[in-house]
């Protein structure tokens, strides 16, 4: 702020001068809130480096986890059970992938061989070569009023238990193209919601039975048995 002076001239306004031998105003030090404040800054700081190193040390001294995909995607009860329950020898925790796997993190080598045969017998897809890897669909019927047939159910009949006399010391890929197939996803309707991005073996539901269609060849059979055997083959061969 500036005070006119004499002439048209301003100065700018320093305050009230002090008084000639009066002591000088103490400099004022950092406040104890602010103190406090970096204390804290610094605690925190020091606790996430520890976690860092602690999970760096994890990462180098356990397995690394159990992958299960579940079948289309969906947990049965029994199977959340026993996810939570292996997360229980791990860091307590279970993550989904978005190739629709789920993830048992921070396993020992002992206790990740040790859940891999009891998330198979809940369910969960064990083997590498199992024909449900990479499978998806869509809701169907009953849940979807424009569906032509309960994909679901035709899976299962086709595909059969997702329990096999699997390989349980092997573990499963991360995705469904590891496996060397393209995912198939079976629809209900033309519309093929759920239908995965890139290239994939189409599955879709018509008034007689399915049609299969990959890379611009469409095939159509009356069974859903006939279906999958085609399915497998198809994506064998691309």
């Amino acid at each position: 702020m500036a005070t006119p002076r004499a002439g048209g001239r301003s100065r700018p306004c320093r305050g009230p001068r002090r008084p000639a031998g009066a002591p000088a105003a103490p400099v004022r030090g950092p406040s104890s809130r602010g103190v406090r404040r970096r204390k804290r800054r610094g605690r925190h700081r020091r606790h996430r480096r520890r976690r860092r190193r602690g999970r760096r040390g994890r990462a180098t001294g356990r397995a690394g986890g159990s992958r299960r995909p579940p079948p289309l995607g969906r947990l049965t009860p029994a199977q959340a059970e026993a996810l939570a329950a292996a997360a229980g020898d791990g860091a307590g925790e279970v993550r989904v992938t978005p190739w629709r796997t789920v993830v048992v993190p921070d396993l020992t080598p002992a206790d990740a061989g040790r859940w891999r045969a009891r998330l198979a017998e809940a369910g969960l897809v064990a083997d590498p070569a199992s024909p449900w890897l990479g499978v998806t669909a869509c809701a169907g019927r009953p849940g979807c009023a424009k569906s032509r047939a309960d994909v679901h159910a035709d899976i299962h009949a086709a595909l059969g238990d997702p329990r096999p006399d699997a390989d349980v010391s092997r573990d499963a890929v991360r995705s469904p193209t590891d496996a060397g197939r393209i995912p198939a996803h079976w629809a209900g309707c033309e519309r093929r919601c759920g239908r995965p991005r890139g290239r994939v073996v189409d599955v879709v539901a018509t008034t007689h039975g399915y049609r299969v269609e990959a890379d611009g060849v469409s095939r159509a059979f009356p069974g859903a048995e006939q279906t999958s055997a085609a399915v497998a083959a198809t994506r064998e061969g691309l």
